[in-house]
């Protein structure tokens, strides 16, 4: 079964057209690779597998939001790593021994990506001309002055 171990970058466009790189293991004989938002709505992305270990994708173009990467292989999802979460058990008892909490795992953000208006380079370039903006034209006269 494939597994998803990390996806970078982490953030793609709205737009689409971004490569992201896809790692992980038990990619052979892939037949999709789609995103998926919180609302299970899909989006099926162009794809080259370029080793058992890592695929890379086009983005489509899509809403936005939390992200999820999903490769088929071999007609079953991938799946990603578990992590150990704790959460409330509802009852907020002690005496039951659980502290009103419970260990749990769900899956991990391996495969996660935030979609916003823009992608990593825009984003980046954003910010430098933001800081540019901020900074004096002109220097005091006296700055050099000890």
């Amino acid at each position: 079964m494939a597994q998803i171990t990390s996806v970078s970058p982490r953030t793609a466009k709205l737009s689409g057209g971004d490569q992201l790189v896809v790692k992980g293991s038990g990619f052979t004989g892939v037949s999709r690779v789609f995103v998926e938002n919180v609302n299970f709505k899909q989006w099926d992305a162009q794809f080259t597998v370029d080793s058992p270990s890592q695929i890379t994708l086009t983005m489509p173009a899509t809403t936005g939001g939390r992200m999820h990467v999903f490769v088929v292989a071999n007609g079953r999802e991938s799946t990603v790593p578990q992590v150990p979460v704790l959460e409330s058990d509802g009852d907020r008892l002690t005496s039951a021994g659980t502290g009103g909490a419970n260990w749990t795992t769900e899956a991990g953000p391996a495969a996660q990506i935030d979609v916003t208006d823009f992608g990593p380079a825009e984003a980046a370039e954003a910010l430098n001309q933001a800081w540019l903006s901020n900074m004096p034209t002109r220097l005091p006269p006296d700055l050099f002055d000890q």
